[in-house]
């Protein structure tokens, strides 16, 4: 049972907040990642980032706890992309655990492709994969060193708000089968196969002068409303980035956060005249329509949570590597997945991550299960794992269940998140 609680902070603990951004937008032409085909990018439509957040808390001169967050606007986290960063930090500031760092992806196809091999490009005009690895990873770690040595006295609160920015993808049909995308408009069509999470989560850091320095925004939705473009792009984040740094300002640091949404998508799926008809009235494009819903979620959310600041809350970050079960292979009957999970609680809540496409369903069961006031889910972090599908997708088939880890793992994946959760908070009461 989720139990709602008061954080308790570390008798003389203080919070420290380092923030950086950098742009990683690649000087060159690059092959996008994403829709199964090579694309050459001709341009930069939106200039793509990684956005850095760093959280301490100290005793004194001691530190007791911290944790390093990097939300990078590329479609996946491979490990070994994960190692270069990390790698590069040491030689940049051989001091910093290492281990505290976690990226994690916006999951936009309009981003450099950074999977070693995924697949042929032409050798002349591009940058190549590896040199924007090499470049990702220079620029990414400075923004790390830079946000650990400014980080100084500060404050956090966190709010919850709502925005229908995501739709569940998979579309059921009478004959109980599922189609990723599929049409709505038929007479066998029977519904949408899972849920939406419309939860939008804000973490509000300021300075100890009273500035907001960060916002970091969780939904559950992929950035792919332009996926099929061939230009970099952030996709909406960059709208929303925009709009909320005119609001709160020009050096506010976003972070964005992909919750569990491996079923979701901002694309949309029924009632598209009516939406569109609204889109057109307000004169916006879809990305700025997304953009606008998401950023009114975090206007209200920040009205009512500004006051209540906290300036001595509890910093808790635990990493551990977790072994999830596989499907059956011919050469394994019981291979094993391993995967970096980290949890980190900043008072009252908590953020946790994996390395999936995360069905939604998954999420929803570790937030039920959390004893944490509020959690956030962070999907796509430290590794890429493929699709995680609910038992119901793989029933109903088609593409993105018929892989990897299945929903035997994904349940211990929820289970040791809610109990790694759990312990932060000790015994309910």
């Amino acid at each position: 049972m989720a139990v709602l609680t008061i954080s308790s902070p570390i008798l003389g603990a203080e919070l420290f907040v380092g923030v950086a951004s950098t742009d990683v937008s690649p000087e060159e032409p690059a092959s996008l990642a994403g829709q199964g085909y090579l694309r050459i990018s001709t341009g930069i439509e939106s200039p793509i980032a990684a956005n850095v957040v760093v959280v301490e808390s100290r005793d004194s001169e001691e530190s007791l706890d911290l944790a390093i967050m990097v939300s990078c606007d590329i479609a996946i986290i491979p490990a070994d992309l994960l190692t270069l960063v990390r790698e590069e930090v040491s030689k940049q500031f051989p001091d910093l655990d290492t281990a505290k760092i976690f990226l994690f992806a916006t999951h936009t196809h309009t981003a450099p492709e950074v999977r070693l091999g995924k697949r042929e490009i032409p050798k002349e005009g591009v940058i190549q994969v590896d040199e924007y690895r090499d470049f990702f990873a220079k620029k990414t770690a400075k923004a790390i060193v830079k946000a650990w040595k400014d980080r100084a006295p500060g404050s956090v609160t966190w709010g919850l708000s709502h925005a229908m920015v995501a739709n569940n993808r998979r579309v059921v049909y009478a004959d109980g089968s599922a189609k990723m995308y599929g049409p709505t408009d038929g007479p066998t069509f029977r519904g949408l196969e899972g849920y939406a999470d419309h939860d939008v989560g804000t973490l509000f850091f300021w300075n100890k002068a009273g500035t907001l320095v960060a916002i970091a925004v969780n939904v559950s939705c992929p950035s792919q409303e332009v996926e099929s473009r061939r230009a970099v792009n952030a996709d909406f984040w960059h709208a929303v980035r925009e709009s909320l740094q005119e609001r709160y300002g020009a050096d506010l640091c976003v972070l964005a956060m992909c919750g569990a949404a491996g079923d979701q998508s901002p694309h949309l799926m029924y009632r598209k005249a009516a939406e569109e008809r609204m889109r057109r009235l307000r004169g916006l494009e879809r990305m700025d329509e997304i953009a606008r819903r998401i950023v009114r979620a975090v206007d209200d959310a920040y009205e009512v949570v500004k006051d209540d600041r906290h300036a001595d809350v509890p910093v808790m970050h635990k990493v551990e590597t977790v072994q999830l079960p596989m499907r059956p292979q011919e050469t394994d009957p019981k291979p094993m997945h391993e995967m970096e999970l980290h949890v980190l609680r900043i008072g009252d809540v908590v953020v946790c991550t994996n390395s999936f496409e995360l069905f939604t369903e998954y999420g929803l069961r570790i937030k039920a299960g959390s004893k944490a006031l509020q959690t956030f889910v962070v999907q796509l972090c430290c590794k890429h794992s493929g699709y995680l599908a609910t038992a119901v997708a793989v029933q109903g088939g088609g593409y993105s269940v018929d892989r990897g880890v299945g929903p035997e793992g994904g349940q211990v994946l929820v289970e040791k998140t809610v109990e790694l959760i759990d312990a932060m908070w000790g015994e309910s009461k």
